[in-house]
């Protein structure tokens, strides 16, 4: 479910065929993919957007499959909450990371949007 540990065991497999020391590639090799996954570019109309919609009264969140630090990206500025589903041990389209982002929202499901890409 945690695709960060899925990406690390991959990597570590592939290693270990090639001859290498898979602990050691995995760890340069993921120390490497971290760094430049939290290098977020958004959209120029996206930190307008969102802010607007925080203007409102919406609460906003994420829910994600992958293992960018949302506080380390630019989105943390614009967002209230980030759901892992790594964290959580389901990731989506299971319903845990949905509903745990219902929790933190405080509202119900009927009153709730979600945009995936």
């Amino acid at each position: 479910a945690d695709l960060g540990k899925l990406r690390r065991l991959t990597i570590a497999a592939v290693a270990k065929d090639a001859g290498y020391d898979p602990e050691e590639v995995a760890d340069s090799v993921m120390e490497v993919f971290c760094k430049y996954r939290n290098k977020v570019e958004l959209f120029p109309d996206v930190p307008q957007t969102l802010t607007l919609l925080r203007q409102r009264g919406l609460v906003l969140g994420g829910i994600t499959n992958g293992n960018a630090d949302y506080k380390a990206t630019p989105l943390s500025q614009h967002l209230d909450f980030c759901v892992s589903a790594g964290e959580l041990g389901k990731p989506k389209p299971a319903q845990e990371p949905f509903m745990a982002a219902l929790e933190l929202c405080k509202v119900a499901a009927r009153n709730a949007v979600h945009v995936g890409d």
